[in-house]
């Protein structure tokens, strides 16, 4: 559990997404930060790339009502992605993701993996243009990603972005 914006030490993500990564098998990251939101996470440096399987779920954080309240902002994290993904079968759900000097999240050699719920490119509230310079999302040779979904909680926001989401690789399916 995330219970805390700042950038590492314990409650944080970066701790979270490093213990997901040391556990074997599907972890949760899930939100309860104290204050109003938005609740701003904003990198000092590149999180660390997730390598195994995990669910990181802004919607779990209270008060949460259809619009992210969690968010990543690349301001000061220099030339990296948000969220970098190597692995299979991971879900982003419900973050705001803005101003990285890469992706908002990039997915590579990764099959089944889903980012559902997620305003990338935007302001929290989904009204402001906030650039990633290079993709919303991109998705570098993995099988049967899904950006999206027809359930009105899985519609994405992806604006402000060189490229909205960018397939690149002769395996990039799905």
């Amino acid at each position: 559990m995330s219970t805390s914006t700042a950038d590492s030490g314990a409650g944080t993500l970066r701790q979270a997404i490093l213990d997901a990564n040391a556990t074997p098998g599907k972890d949760l990251i899930t939100f309860n930060l104290a204050g109003g939101p938005p609740f701003t996470i904003t990198p000092a440096s590149g999180l660390p790339t997730i390598t195994e399987q995990v669910t990181i779920n802004g919607a779990s954080q209270p008060g949460y009502a259809g619009t992210p309240l969690v968010g990543l902002v690349g301001t000061g994290a220099g030339t990296t992605s948000g969220l970098d993904i190597i692995t299979s079968n991971t879900t982003v759900r419900a973050l705001f993701i803005n101003r990285f000097n890469g992706s908002g999240i990039q997915i590579q050699n990764g099959q089944n993996n889903t980012v559902a719920g997620c305003f990338i490119g935007t302001s929290p509230a989904g009204t402001a243009r906030l650039v990633n310079t290079v993709a919303g999302v991109a998705i570098l040779n993995g099988r049967n990603n899904r950006v999206g979904g027809t359930n009105a909680n899985d519609k994405n926001l992806l604006s402000g972005n060189q490229t909205g989401v960018w397939l690149a690789g002769l395996i990039a399916t799905g």
